[in-house]
């Protein structure tokens, strides 16, 4: 089913797949001779080679999605999704102070929401920004309990509460900028920073994806910057049909790989997904198409330099509007020299964000 030129024999599959299925098939990295046959692998390893450990780590994680099953025939409760559920709970025993285990887990659902959102320090261990850590571990459950329903992650109980607890460390180290209203001296908060150039010799590269979250279809957009924020280099490519963090990764080895082909050698690489950016820093729990991943990581490590960056998505808009508009377009990608019109207002925000931010 892969053509000479190694990508997929279309012509051969069209006679016998739906669309839909060939959308899906798109999104996939064709196998390669250099990568072997074909096997049978081991979900829930790595490697993909069976182990004791892995399997009973697996039958505990399909013991506690049973408890939740009870649900799978009716509206499950809100509460039960980001309190009660075994999974939820494992995060909040490991914040919530010893003292207010017994009450954090029995208040009704209003009830527990009134107490813990104004709440100082009386619930979580000694945190002054308690509310702000109750408010970040509800979206890091619902984003972890999503992406495990949709296929995206593996749940690892114990991973997943380091996880949280050291995004939580992050957010409590991290420093609190801004001032009084209009005080003298205030500077702007970390949500508001503005995309920076990068240092006289490196370019800049952000990537995004934008996927319909109703049929999965996926289109991806990067762009390269040089050091006075002028535009060098942009892609935007309809990938298919596939989740977010695949489509991110591809995201960031197109880019690269244009990046590499046009002869550039100090790269900064941003993206907006922290998934993704674990990936290619290699820590990760994240199955996703392991040829793509392989690809990826030996583009970052080919003999040259790759900054990988995390930032906020006001960063990211440029890239962000490349794959939005693409997405409902032809599959297929498409390169530009000069910046589409879609992305013009955007590039100068960037432009007068930051020169505002340094005046």
């Amino acid at each position: 089913m892969v053509a000479v030129n190694g990508d997929w024999d279309w012509n051969r599959m069209c006679q016998w797949l739906p669309a839909d299925t060939l959308e899906a098939i798109a999104a996939i990295k064709p196998p390669r001779p250099d990568t072997g046959v074909d096997v049978p692998g081991w979900r829930w390893e790595s490697n993909r080679t069976f182990s004791i450990r892995s399997a009973y780590k697996a039958l505990k994680v399909a013991a506690t999605s049973d408890v939740c099953a009870s649900y799978q025939s009716e509206i499950e409760t809100i509460v039960h999704v980001l309190r009660d559920c075994p999974r939820a709970r494992q995060v909040w025993e490991a914040v919530v102070a010893p003292a207010q285990i017994a009450a954090f887990f029995s208040l009704p659902f209003s009830d527990w929401i009134l107490q813990c959102v104004p709440t100082v320090a009386n619930v979580g261990v000694g945190d002054e920004r308690w509310a702000a850590r109750f408010a970040t571990i509800c979206w890091l459950i619902w984003k972890q309990r999503c992406n495990t329903i949709f296929g995206a992650t593996s749940f690892n109980g114990p991973a997943w509460v380091s996880f949280v607890v050291r995004s939580l460390d992050g957010y409590s180290a991290a420093p609190v900028r801004g001032c009084t209203q209009g005080g003298k001296g205030s500077q702007p908060s970390i949500r508001s920073l503005p995309w920076r150039p990068p240092n006289l010799g490196w370019v800049k590269a952000n990537c995004d994806a934008a996927v319909d979250p109703r049929n999965n279809s996926a289109a991806i957009g990067g762009v390269i910057r040089d050091s006075t924020g002028s535009w060098i280099f942009g892609f935007t490519r309809k990938l298919g049909q596939c989740s977010v963090i695949t489509a991110k990764l591809w995201a960031m080895h197109d880019l690269l790989l244009h990046a590499w082909r046009i002869g550039l050698r100090q790269v900064e690489l941003e993206t907006d997904n922290i998934e993704a950016y674990r990936i290619v820093s290699g820590c990760t729990s994240v199955f996703v198409t392991t040829l793509l991943i392989e690809d990826l990581l030996e583009l970052v490590n080919r003999r040259w330099r790759v900054q990988l960056r995390h930032i906020s998505r006001a960063q990211n808009v440029v890239a962000d509007k490349l794959a939005a508009f693409s997405r409902d377009g032809d599959m297929g990608e498409l390169v530009w020299c000069d910046p589409p019109g879609e992305v013009l207002d955007a590039l100068q925000n960037d432009k007068f964000a930051f020169d505002s931010a340094t005046m």
